[in-house]
């Protein structure tokens, strides 16, 4: 019997700018494809709908994480919308991998030429500028019964959704430790906290992660891809990294760079990222466990790499030994991502799912704004837009800052310069995608200019980020290694885990997770518990004041959010409670 099929909400993918399609795939190729269910709709006094509101309106140091059984039963879609979805697959031979309560999907693995016949979609070979992926032109579609039961399918593109929010600096470095104190760090608590890092790309040369296991326990992990592909700890060889090293220090400018190298100036810039990360999160945090998780740059890596992070990996699709599943970070850091408007509405959601998730386990999700000020992009784009997973409400969002040595001390200003003829600034502007949440009701908001929005919306009121703002400056830039050799770097990638390393801190001090942290530190911030950024601007337009750019203003505002941290004052602050708003806390 043949049914009637209609497009899945949002699936058609977005592809690069540049891609271009090389050839129909391969009909033969194995490949993984995940339906994701939604959860089954509870009445308002259900116990579990209870237990979740009770969760996200408590001050974070009086809440309780659900429990692995509780997570599992909130998020278990309704056995009859799996059966429906398991008999429509096995029409088409696909086979079961995986049904997960948790993460509310169900995983299978078929050939490309059943999946293209499952889903009416045709799938092509791409080439971009970092290389190959496979994809699809027209939107997923999928018997017309089964559409309300899904929030959407993965695995059939691979388009790569990540770009590293890092760049190498040439200023005087400073060291890690002095970050610490700059932000004043509380000591050390009597409980550790895991920090997971998800990374897209580059890597970590052995040299260096064999000198950050003497400060950390690092432990690398490896996410395969629905392809079989495992993208793994890859970090550009050494001759080619010493070389575009040497001529950054020289100062050659980005355009040359790029002439010259290519690709491998791409792949330089992901291994600063990765080891960036790890240095920075490892010096702050001595003696800490960190997972620095490599997967692939898709949305199905995204996901995958997130629930792994959570404990509740894809069968068979992490390597690393030791793996304790059940057990959640307190702590995600990702310093990647991308404009919002290059995901598309089904994957925007399905991430954001899988990170409001990740609150409800306890854990907090510190996510880069990126390095383009409001534009988010080149100079040469005319339209503002703003970086995603950040624009998540329910991810911390960090912006950056510079600090100014003066006779008189040190302020702290809205992070903005040019580094090799490439103007930068903190990221920050208004989601096209995600409504405004109720803890960012009583902000005082700009003019959201011309923004991205998707599909025909006039009149949206979005999401606002940054959340939070650290150090993201080149000049300081933060001290590194790379092949053993003293470098620097910057960006919002900085800023990024330097959150990180402070929520779990905080966390560690307190006894426990500490989970989704924005409506709390929303309510903080008018109480004073901030250090607000007065001076600054993120304009990487040269001064032509187009698109709009915004300004650091008294509050928060779109290029530092509420301001920087004082990790002592923020820990008392912590300890003496909320409650949290139902109206606050509402995402």
């Amino acid at each position: 019997m043949i049914r009637a099929r209609s497009p899945l909400a949002g699936s058609r993918p977005v592809h690069p700018s540049r891609a271009v399609a090389l050839s129909r795939a391969d009909p033969d190729q194995r490949i993984q494809v995940t339906v994701v269910l939604k959860q089954p709709r509870r009445p308002a006094d259900h116990p579990l709908m209870k237990r979740v509101r009770r969760y996200d309106t408590s001050w974070p140091t009086e809440r309780l994480a659900l429990s692995g059984r509780e997570f599992e039963a909130l998020y278990a879609p309704p056995a009859a919308a799996v059966r429906a979805i398991l008999a429509e697959a096995k029409t088409y031979g696909m086979s079961v991998v995986d049904v997960s309560r948790a993460r509310q999907d169900i995983v299978f693995e078929a050939s490309i030429g059943a999946v293209e016949r499952a889903y009416r979609v045709e799938m092509y070979n791409y080439r971009h500028e970092r290389g190959q992926y496979h994809g699809h032109a027209g939107p997923v579609h999928m018997a017309r019964h089964l559409v309300p039961l899904v929030h959407g399918v993965l695995g059939l593109d691979s388009i790569p959704h990540a770009r590293p929010h890092a760049r190498p600096a040439r200023g005087r470095p400073i060291a890690i430790d002095q970050l610490a104190e700059w932000y004043r760090f509380p000591e050390a608590g009597p409980v550790a906290t895991r920090i997971a890092m998800l990374e897209f790309g580059g890597g970590i040369h052995a040299r260096d992660l064999r000198a950050l296991r003497r400060r950390a326990t690092i432990r690398v992990r490896e996410i395969t891809d629905g392809e079989g592909h495992r993208p793994g700890n890859s970090p550009l060889e050494s001759r080619t990294l010493l070389a575009i090293l040497n001529a950054w220090r020289r100062g050659v400018s980005f355009e040359k760079l790029a002439d010259r190298w290519g690709v491998d100036l791409l792949n330089f810039v992901d291994t600063v990222e990765a080891t960036m990360d790890a240095e920075i999160v490892s010096g702050l945090l001595p003696g800490a466990a960190v997972d620095l998780v490599f997967t692939a740059p898709s949305a199905d890596g995204w996901r995958r790499a997130i629930y792994a992070a959570l404990g509740y990996p894809y069968p068979g699709s992490v390597s690393g030994a030791g793996l304790r599943t059940r057990t959640p970070a307190g702590v995600i850091a990702i310093s990647w991502g991308m404009a919002e408007s290059g995901w598309g509405p089904m994957k925007l959601r399905i991430i954001q799912e899988a990170v409001r998730a990740a609150g409800r386990l306890g854990t907090t999700v510190c996510c880069s704004t990126g390095d383009l000020g409001s534009r988010n992009s080149s100079a040469a784009v005319t339209q503002m837009s703003v970086n995603f997973p950040a624009s998540a409400p329910s991810v911390l969002a960090c912006g950056g800052t510079s600090f100014r040595e003066e006779t008189a001390g040190r302020r702290e200003v809205v992070w903005r310069e040019s580094m090799l003829g490439s103007p930068m600034a903190s990221g920050g502007g208004m989601s096209g995608h995600f409504p405004s949440p109720g803890y960012q009701s009583a902000i005082r908001k700009p003019r959201s200019g011309n923004t991205w929005l998707a599909g025909s919306r006039r009149s949206f009121r979005g999401r606002w980020i940054p959340d939070v703002a650290a150090h993201a400056s080149f000049d300081p830039g933060i001290a590194i290694r790379l092949l053993g050799r003293p470098f620097a770097g910057g960006g919002t990638s900085a800023a990024t885990p330097i959150w990180a390393a402070l929520v779990a801190r905080l966390s560690g001090r307190l006894r426990r997770p500490l989970g989704w942290l924005n409506p709390a530190f929303y309510q903080l911030k008018h109480r004073g518990w901030f250090r607000d950024i007065r001076e600054g601007h993120n304009d990487i337009g040269a001064g032509t004041g187009k698109p709009r750019y915004f300004k650091a203003v008294v509050g928060w505002d779109p290029c530092t959010g509420l301001g920087a941290a004082d990790g002592a004052d923020l820990l008392i602050a912590l300890e003496a409670g909320g409650p949290v708003k139902a109206s606050v806390a509402a995402q």
